[in-house]
C-alpha cells in the first residue's frame, strides 16, 4: 500500500469513495451529504488550508482522509481538523484508516501544526492520541449534535485550551456536519 499526499486529478475518484463509504454505513442521504462536503473541500479551500492523504494499492483507491485548517481568533497556534475519513467498504477492518491517520498526524507534526481536532467516535480516535474535550477547551464553529465526539490532541506541544472564536474552511460551514 502506498500513501499519497494531495488530491489534484483524483477528485471524482475521491468523491465516489466517500459517497460509497458513507452510503454503505449510514445510508444514501448521508453518502450524498459527505460526498458534497468532500467536493466543497476540494473545490473551495485555499491550497494550504486543506490536506488530503490517500491510500492506494495497484492504482486502486482504498481510503482517504482530509485535514483542514481551523483558526482561533485569539490563539496563534496552528490547528487542523481531521474530517472526513473513508475506507472503501470492502477494505475496512484492515488498518488502512489507522495507517492514514498516523501518517497524516506525523506529516502535520513535521509541518509545525500544534493541535489537531476531530469530531467522531472517541473509542476509535482515542487509539491515535485524541482525547475528549468540551467547548471550554476548544469552541466548535457550530453547536455539536454529539458533544461526546469533540476530540483533540497536541502534536509535540502543550495541550492547553484554544482561545477565541473558531473559523473553519468554507466547506465545514454547513451546520448539519456538526
Amino acid at each position: 500500500m502506498n500513501i499519497e499526499t494531495g488530491f489534484a486529478g483524483t477528485e471524482p475518484e475521491i468523491r465516489t469513495l466517500f459517497r460509497e463509504t458513507f452510503t454503505a454505513s449510514e445510508g444514501k442521504k448521508s453518502g450524498n451529504v459527505i460526498a458534497g462536503f468532500v467536493s466543497a473541500l476540494m473545490e473551495t479551500s485555499i491550497h494550504d488550508d486543506v490536506i488530503a492523504f490517500s491510500a492506494r494499492e495497484d492504482e486502486k483507491l482504498l481510503g482517504c482522509i482530509f485535514f483542514s485548517r481551523m483558526r482561533y481568533s485569539d490563539d496563534p497556534r496552528s490547528v487542523f481538523i481531521l474530517s472526513p475519513v473513508a475506507v472503501s467498504p470492502g477494505m475496512q477492518k484492515r488498518g488502512i484508516g489507522g495507517e492514514l491517520i498516523r501518517f497524516g498526524l506525523t506529516k502535520l507534526e513535521q509541518a509545525g501544526v500544534d493541535i489537531t481536532l476531530t469530531y467522531g467516535d472517541p473509542a476509535y480516535y482515542g487509539r491515535f492520541g485524541y482525547q475528549q474535550i468540551d467547548i471550554d477547551f476548544a469552541q466548535a464553529p457550530y453547536p455539536l449534535s454529539q458533544p461526546i465526539g469533540w476530540l483533540a490532541q497536541a502534536l509535540g506541544g502543550e495541550f492547553s485550551p484554544l482561545n477565541g472564536v473558531p473559523v473553519c474552511v468554507e466547506a465545514l460551514g454547513d451546520p448539519q456536519l456538526w
